[in-house]
């Protein structure tokens, strides 16, 4: 199996999920942003996975890229969009006028674990269940949003579960 280089705008909008295939696609910066686009994680310089194509001759698979990543597979830390998720997360819950100091802490530090799969994220997903249960709609949603964005799929399961 074999990842194609992706090239995604620094706030997480695919351009292309084969960046050397598909030159005609190739741009400095985002059609829908203009935000910067880049090929390779900031921090390691490691290619951003794109479409994953299987090396199986008579059954050849191809897997588009449907959503940006959020950690380099490389050396796992958060892309600049991640980033961008996670700073409005935190803004959010701190514009929350019902909850204590405490408890923003609380959930601010959770943020970090919600795109693991062991303990540490199902803890953090079911302390962020417990909470949108009693969330303002209006904050709520768009917070709900974001925290789903950034979770793995065992993470978003839990707190989606009812």
């Amino acid at each position: 199996m074999t990842y194609l280089t992706a090239q995604i705008c620094t706030n997480g909008h695919i351009i292309t999920d084969a960046y050397r295939e598909e030159s005609d696609k190739i741009n400095k910066n985002c059609k829908e942003c203009g935000a910067k686009n880049i090929t390779n994680c900031p921090n390691c310089d490691a290619p951003i996975q794109g479409r994953w194509i299987t090396s199986w001759a008579s059954t050849g698979e191809v897997r588009p890229l449907r959503k940006s990543p959020n950690f380099c597979h490389a050396c796992g830390t958060p892309y600049p969009w991640t980033l961008i998720k996670r700073d409005q997360i935190i803004e959010l819950i701190n514009e929350i006028p019902d909850l204590q100091q405490s408890e923003k802490d609380t959930l601010i530090k959770s943020i970090s674990y919600l795109s693991s799969d062991d303990s540490l994220g199902v803890s953090s997903a079911e302390r962020f269940k417990r909470f949108f249960a009693d969330i303002q709609k209006n904050i709520g949603s768009a917070l709900y949003k974001l925290v789903i964005d950034i979770s793995s799929e065992t993470v978003k399961r839990i707190i989606e579960s009812q």
